[in-house]
């Protein structure tokens, strides 16, 4: 992808790392055998938030009109854009 879409590189490792690899096992961890049994649906829900939280991050968007009740997290995923693409640097 760097060789032939530079300017790809970061969405498409984002893209792979967070969406199919580490997203879902925070989601539901007893699927992965990160804990022995499916959490609470209260955890469940939190691992979720996390998850959307992770993924709105690596692609470098803040939350919109979709998710409002989101919106407070907006100056965080926008003060750690930097940090996201040094990790994905260091990733690839």
């Amino acid at each position: 992808v760097g060789s032939r879409f530079p300017e790809m590189v970061h969405p498409v490792l984002a893209g792979f790392y967070f969406l199919r690899f580490l997203c879902p096992a925070i989601v539901a961890p007893d699927v992965y055998n990160i804990v022995p049994g499916p959490p609470p649906l209260h955890a469940r829900r939190t691992l979720m938030l996390l998850s959307k939280v992770l993924q709105q991050l690596a692609n470098g968007v803040v939350f919109g009109s979709k998710e409002t009740y989101m919106l407070f997290l907006n100056k965080l995923l926008s003060d750690k854009r930097e940090d996201m693409l040094k990790f994905l640097d260091v990733l690839s």
